[in-house]
């Protein structure tokens, strides 16, 4: 299907990128398409995987500096709705990670371990689990199998 050889055109990855979200009523344009790890959205951008949110802004902002983030003010690491995402340093993105109580990948609060712990005793996955709380999946592994 558009491939090398094919004889056919490629689909231009902006053209793409629009049918693989689908806007919510939170105003957040949630990613449909494949996700990593860390339950942001993946893309190839027709040269290589990018995550979804950096090639939205990208496409609507302009370009990335090398040495800053992408960051949600939604929190929401599916959005790709270039109004809930703004620029910012590592240290920018921490300080919004810890202003909004969230904490990321690192060893949580034993009440917020609680939380995970009920969530998995809920039956979910690790992944489902991840992308509620905010951390990754293997944290919420960590966590599952009695490790700090």
């Amino acid at each position: 299907m558009g491939g090398v050889g094919s004889g056919r055109p490629r689909t231009p990855p902006e053209i793409r990128f629009v049918k693989r979200y689908q806007e919510k009523e939170s105003g957040c344009w949630e990613w449909t398409g494949d996700t990593d790890g860390s339950g942001y959205g993946r893309f190839w951008d027709g040269e290589q995987k990018t995550r979804a949110h950096r090639f939205s802004y990208t496409m609507f902002k302009g370009e990335i500096p090398s040495d800053m983030c992408v960051c949600h003010s939604c929190d929401n690491r599916r959005c790709v709705n270039p109004n809930h995402l703004w620029l910012g340093s590592h240290a920018d993105n921490a300080r919004d990670r810890d202003d909004k109580g969230r904490w990321g990948g690192g060893r949580p609060p034993t009440a917020d371990r609680d939380y995970v712990v009920e969530l998995i005793n809920s039956g979910l996955s690790n992944k489902e689990i991840a992308g509620i709380v905010g951390v990754t999946v293997g944290r919420v592994s960590h966590i599952r199998n009695g490790r700090p």
